[in-house]
C-alpha cells in the first residue's frame, strides 16, 4: 500500500505543476483549450491506469495517474507557451515550472528514505505536513535565488 501512495503523491506533485497554468486559462476566458487538455488527461489516465494494473498487477494502479500527469504536464507547457505567454522565453518557462516540481519531489523522497514522515495520527499528519511544506517553501527559495542567473 505505501508504494501506491507515494507514487499518488509523486502524480499530485506533477499534477500541481500544470494547477497555475489551468488558473491562468481560466482566468483569461481560454477554457475551450483547457477543457481539451483535461479530456485528454482523464482519457490518458484511465487507458494507462488499467494498462499499467493488467501489466504489472494492483501495486502499479498509481503509474496511469503519474504518466498521465506526465504528459498533461508537456501539454500545457507547449499551450502555455502558444497561447498564454508566447514573450517568454522557454528558458524562463521550465526554470520557473520545473524546478519546484523537483524540489516537491526531492523533499518528499528524502523524508521517506530518512524516514521522516510516520505520523502516528492526525495531529502528527499535520505537523508532518507543515514541516514538509516548510521544507518545500525553502528549496523553492534557494531555487529562486539561484534563478537571478536566467
Amino acid at each position: 500500500g505505501g508504494q501506491i501512495l507515494r507514487t499518488l503523491a509523486s502524480a499530485a506533485v506533477v499534477g500541481s505543476g500544470v494547477n497555475v497554468f489551468s488558473y491562468y486559462s481560466m482566468g483569461t476566458g481560454k477554457t475551450a483549450t483547457l477543457a481539451g487538455l483535461t479530456a485528454v488527461h482523464a482519457a490518458l489516465t484511465v487507458l494507462f491506469t488499467v494498462t499499467s494494473i493488467l501489466a504489472f498487477g494492483p501495486y502499479a494502479a498509481g503509474a496511469g495517474i503519474l504518466v498521465a500527469g506526465i504528459i498533461r504536464f508537456v501539454l500545457m507547457l507547449k499551450y502555455s507557451k502558444r497561447a498564454l505567454v508566447p514573450n517568454v522565453r522557454w528558458a524562463k518557462l521550465l526554470f520557473g515550472t520545473i524546478p519546484p516540481l523537483v524540489a516537491g519531489l526531492t523533499v518528499a523522497w528524502v523524508c521517506y528514505r530518512l524516514n521522516f514522515l510516520s505520523p502516528n495520527g492526525w495531529i502528527g499528519l499535520g505537523g508532518d505536513y507543515i514541516a514538509v511544506s516548510v521544507m518545500v517553501l525553502a528549496v523553492a527559495v534557494v531555487l529562486i535565488a539561484l534563478s537571478r542567473s536566467v
